[in-house]
């Protein structure tokens, strides 16, 4: 039970962080993603309205462009940058319906791999401030 309430935290900090930061996008980017996370036999829905950069987010199974469907499990993994949204759709461990290239836009917001390092800090011919 412990898991399960560090996972909803996990995604609900996920989503409120993406409500709440403007994102680079171009002014084009309109379109809807709903994420249908499986836990316990049970759905939970997030809803996003990307628009102009911003990402409005609801909790509630609205129509949307693209609707992908993973587990809760699954889905922190992916948004703490331990998978990899490609590598979960190949392992059939994600899916997706409808316009599957609202992912390419999705995909802008995660992170990535979490054992990445910025190459400035890690190789000494391309450290920051040095020659």
């Amino acid at each position: 039970m412990a898991f399960e309430d560090e996972e909803s935290n996990k995604v609900a900090e996920f989503f409120k962080e993406l409500s709440e930061q403007p994102r680079m996008l171009s002014p084009a980017v309109e379109t809807t993603l709903r994420f249908d996370l499986e836990v316990d036999h049970e759905v939970e829905n997030w809803h996003l309205r990307i628009s102009r950069g911003t990402v409005r987010v609801r909790r509630e199974p609205l129509p949307a462009d693209c609707v992908v469907r993973t587990s809760k499990a699954t889905f922190v993994e992916l948004v703490t940058g331990r998978a990899n949204l490609v590598t979960l759709t190949s392992r059939n461990q994600l899916a997706g319906t409808g316009d599957l290239e609202v992912l390419a836009t999705f995909r802008k917001f995660l992170p990535g791999p979490a054992e990445a390092r910025d190459p400035r800090y890690t190789h000494p011919r391309l450290s920051l401030g040095g020659r």
